[in-house]
Formats: structure tokens, sequence, C-alpha cells
């Protein structure tokens, strides 16, 4: 009998010395942040530099973590550590209360397709560097809680007026449409946003979206401009026109064929488009 006293108090010490140590435990609080870096930020294997790499992530991408201190942070997901110092922190309690507003329905146009090439050098065509630059905004734009539609969803061919006319019906709010450029001028290279000269709101979107393709790529910056085009012309909604870089000149050819690079012009359209 007294031995089972004994046990049975043992027990009980445990128990209550566990439920103290819980109760005086740090909780450390799950965070989100957005990774800011102009290449890609290296996942490792421990909170340190002389860790192993173990991953990366690319910039844009939504991270969730717990902030070990000294600058790192440990991913939820348990795929390792990244430095905080790339990561850009976000309100989670603000973002919530904005997701409850219905969210926009923003109609991606990639130019060109079916006979149309558009530009073409250095063995790439516009078209479908376009294309794939589309669908990864579509991909970044969904997961930030956007209604996203494309024109051109295959390599086909859509005049000016069925683009038009394609996202008026469905009800777009905004329009983008994504171009790469070409010129006889092989060393002509850079980033350029155009907006319509009647439309404030169009301005505005062009410079959000502008501002965010030179952050995530330190590319030349062409400017933000105002245009004529048919789609800027005849659209009732913000609507603007990136030129992502040319396709003429050999150094940016190969990085508008680079997947990576294509997701980080994406992941940048998509940060225009939701900080304006």
């Amino acid at each position: 009998m007294n031995t089972n006293r004994r046990q049975l108090n043992g027990f009980l010490l445990i128990f209550t010395l566990a439920c103290i140590l819980l109760a005086i435990t740090p909780a450390y609080a799950v965070e989100q942040g957005e990774v800011t870096v102009n290449t890609t930020l290296n996942v490792r294997s421990g909170p340190s530099t002389s860790a192993e790499v173990i991953g990366v992530k690319y910039n844009g991408d939504i991270v969730e973590f717990i902030d070990e201190g000294q600058g790192w942070g440990r991913l939820v997901n348990g795929s390792g550590y990244v430095s905080l110092d790339w990561i850009k922190k976000i309100d989670v309690q603000a973002a919530s209360t904005s997701s409850e507003v219905e969210p926009k329905r923003i109609m991606l146009d990639p130019g060109h397709g079916g006979h149309d090439s558009g530009a073409a050098a250095n063995g790439l065509m516009e078209k479908d560097i376009v294309l794939a630059i589309a669908h990864k905004t579509k991909q970044r734009l969904e997961e930030l809680g956007y209604v996203v539609n494309m024109t051109r969803e295959t390599d086909v061919f859509l005049s000016l007026e069925e683009r038009v006319s394609a996202t008026s019906s469905w009800g777009a709010d905004q329009f983008v449409s994504i171009h790469a450029n070409g010129h006889t001028n092989t060393e002509a290279r850079g980033i350029e946003t155009f907006y319509h000269p009647s439309s404030s709101s169009s301005q505005v979107l062009a410079q959000s979206t502008q501002q965010a393709l030179l952050q995530a790529t330190s590319e030349i910056d062409r400017g933000v401009k105002s245009e004529t085009f048919h789609v800027l012309r005849n659209s009732k909604i913000p609507a603007v026109l990136v030129e992502v870089g040319f396709i003429t000149h050999s150094e940016e050819a190969v990085k508008l064929s680079d997947e990576a690079y294509q997701k980080t012009i994406a992941h940048a359209i998509a940060k225009g488009i939701v900080e304006q």
C-alpha cells in the first residue's frame, strides 16, 4: 500500500512540474512574411550562414516562420531556416481584415499568340515568354485571393477587339497586358509600363507595377508612359501594358527564358496590383 501511495505521489509531483513548465514556457508565435531579394534566398539546415543550403525561396514568396532570434526564422513547414534580413513581415490581422472584401477580378492578357509570334530573337518568341509569365502571375494572384482570368491560356491568336471584349464580358476590375520588347538596336534593354492618358487610375496601376518590377529585377527603368494602344484606349477599367524586357538583347533574353526569372517578374506584377 505504501509503495502504491509513493508511486501516486511521485506521479502527481511530475504532473505538477510539467504543468508549471508549460505555463512558463514562452509561446512562439507563427509569423508570416514576404521574401524580398533580387535573386534567391537560401533555406539552410540550421540558423547560421555556415549551415548547409537545402533549398531556396524566390522574391515575392510568402513564408510562415517562427522567429528564433539572432535574425533567423524557422520555417513552420519544417523545410529549414531563413535569414529574416530578407523577409518583410506581414500584418496577418490586417490581411485577414482586407480579405473580407470581395476580391478583385483581374484579367491578364498575354500578348500575341498563334501565327503572331510578336518579337523574335535569340531563339525566343515573345508569345511564348509572355504566356509563361502570365500563367505564373495568375497563380500568384490567386494565392493572394484574387479572381483571375486570362485572355488566352494557350498558343492561340486573338484580335485586339476580342481581348477587349473578353475582358468586358467577364466583368474584370483591372486589365494587365503582358509583352516583351524587341528593337533593331540590340543594346536596347529595360522595363516600361504604359497606360492611357485619360485614366488616372490606370496611371496609378502603371506606376505601382513599374516600381515593383524594378525593385524585383534591378533592370533599367524605361519609365511609365502614356499611350493610346487599342487595349488601353478601349478599356473601361484601369488597364496597363507591361513590357518586361527585350528579347533582342542577348543578356535579357537569357533571363527571360529562365523560369526563376519569369517567376520573379510574375510576382512583381502581382505585387504592383496589390500595392497600387
